[in-house]
């Protein structure tokens, strides 16, 4: 997506984000992130707000688990998009995945805190979605998950700092978070965080270009997006999502031109991946358990040839939550509390997968 374009979608004119932000920018209109530039600082836009965090995220402090979900309140009509997520998410400022490296346990009160640590945040710029041709949005996560990773190979410690940037200290939503960090100490391979990442030092603009504001009677363009930003959501965008997923009351999702969408996700589940064809990202949900991290990716009938061949599939129902997924191997099946394949057998075609259990007409 162009420059101007995302901060159209921002509600910005062009100069307000590096004011903003207190620096120069410089645009990656390949991965729609802002690498911010430290060695010049403009004048800083009176008004606007930042809040956030500096911490101090330890490699050998991994011991300390806890439920830091968010109770924010989320907007009320929050569609499912075709790849699984809902448009907007409980953001947290600073990730509930860096609470272990944290020494200080007496911040969890504020960590969960929505009112110091949460925000609304599409979810496209909280979510780290899968690569396509080459080309996608680095988000928040893509940062948290490049940091965890490094800091779990053990040793290691990482300043890190990461802020919410409003253009008006009134405003509802913010427009994107602000993150840096700078190695203090190396991990066990010997290397800085630096080294591994490239640019230490970004702005993730909190957008969704499905999110067409365009849609809304007398739309005038930027300055309806600041609205949105200032006011927050209301009635009148509820026609402004596009994309949308479109359950029907078998559990199908199809898009907007009717083709039938599936869902391949992946979960890792104590260090281990699992993976599967779902009918809904819902039932992978329930499937793999609430804890789960999981990889989705939606495809539709006329896409199958772009799902990697398996030499077997494994329908499969589970009657006590009723769900029904392909599995790629039996022993997925057994590790999966619930999961058989009474009255079905293995596949060698995974549409065939699909015609076993019903999910598409049989021929």
């Amino acid at each position: 997506m162009k420059e101007l374009d995302v901060l159209k979608q921002l509600g910005l004119k062009d100069g307000e984000l590096e004011e903003i932000l207190g620096f120069q920018v410089s645009y990656d209109e390949k991965y729609t992130v802002f690498n911010v530039l430290s060695d010049i600082s403009p004048r800083r836009l009176v008004g606007s707000k930042a809040q956030g965090w500096r911490v101090v995220l330890n490699g050998d402090t991994q011991s300390y688990k806890n439920n830091l979900n968010l109770t924010l309140k989320l907007p009320p009509n929050n569609p499912f998009k075709i790849n699984g997520q809902k448009f907007f998410h409980r953001g947290h400022i600073l990730a509930k995945e860096f609470y272990s490296f944290i020494k200080d346990e007496r911040k969890e009160g504020f960590i969960k805190n929505h009112d110091k640590n949460g925000f609304i945040q599409f979810s496209v710029a909280n979510m780290q979605q899968e690569k396509k041709d080459n080309t996608f949005r680095k988000s928040q996560a893509f940062y948290e998950n490049k940091i965890t990773e490094y800091l779990k190979i053990g040793n290691g410690k990482v300043c890190y700092e990461v802020k919410v940037l409003f253009y008006n200290k009134e405003d509802k939503i913010p427009i994107g978070t602000k993150i840096s960090f700078k190695t203090i100490e190396n991990n066990n391979n010997q290397k800085a965080l630096e080294d591994c990442m490239g640019c230490n030092h970004i702005f993730i603009p909190n957008f969704d270009e499905d999110f067409d504001l365009s849609q809304i009677p007398g739309y005038v363009g930027s300055e309806d997006y600041r609205e949105f930003y200032h006011m927050g959501y209301s009635d009148e965008h509820k026609k402004c999502f596009n994309n949308v997923a479109i359950p029907n009351k078998d559990g199908k999702v199809y898009d907007k031109y009717g083709n039938q969408v599936f869902y391949s996700v992946s979960a890792t589940i104590n260090d281990r991946i699992k993976e599967g064809i779902f009918l809904n990202v819902d039932e992978a949900v329930v499937s793999f358990g609430e804890g789960a991290e999981l990889s989705v990716v939606p495809f539709t009938e006329q896409k199958l040839s772009e799902i990697p061949i398996r030499k077997n599939y494994y329908p499969s129902r589970n009657t006590k939550k009723n769900t029904s997924a392909v599995f790629f191997s039996w022993d997925a099946i057994e590790k999966l509390d619930g999961f058989a394949m009474t009255g079905l057998k293995k596949q060698e075609t995974l549409i065939d997968a699909f015609r076993a259990l019903n999910w598409v007409s049989k021929e």
